[in-house]
């Protein structure tokens, strides 16, 4: 199945977190690397599973994660929710990014683990944005 994911160049949509990488899993396995901006063509296994995407950490390098193939999203302080994917989600565009709500974070909630695993997200669109 292949999909088409893409991490938000808008500041509304990826204020936190702008320069750092964001990470995509499936099914907790790492699968892509997306820069602000960044548009990509998934290909995953025909079956389905759970995707989710989380901030890698200045201080990683992606490529010595997957050497060792032992990166999991609870490696990932910042990350989304589970989105369940499905057999009929094959060619459909998805976007991620971090939520509106970081920019007006004062207090630092985001570094609590509750809503440090609400900070990312991922949405569905019917149509392909460019």
């Amino acid at each position: 199945m292949q999909i088409i994911l893409q991490r938000s160049a808008s500041f509304w949509r990826n204020a936190f977190g702008l320069a750092l990488p964001m990470v995509a899993f499936f099914d907790g396995q790492p699968i892509a690397v997306l820069k602000t901006g960044e548009r990509k063509n998934l290909l995953l296994p025909d079956w389905a599973g759970l995707l989710q995407v989380g901030i890698l950490k200045a201080d990683l390098d992606f490529g010595v994660l997957t050497q060792h193939q032992q990166a999991s999203i609870a490696d990932y302080y910042f990350s989304s929710g589970e989105y369940p994917l499905s057999l009929l989600d094959a060619g459909q565009y998805f976007s991620c990014g971090t939520r509106l709500w970081t920019l007006c974070d004062f207090l630092s909630l985001c570094y609590t683990p509750y809503f440090a695993r609400r900070m990312c997200y991922i949405q569905h669109h019917s149509y392909l944005r460019y």
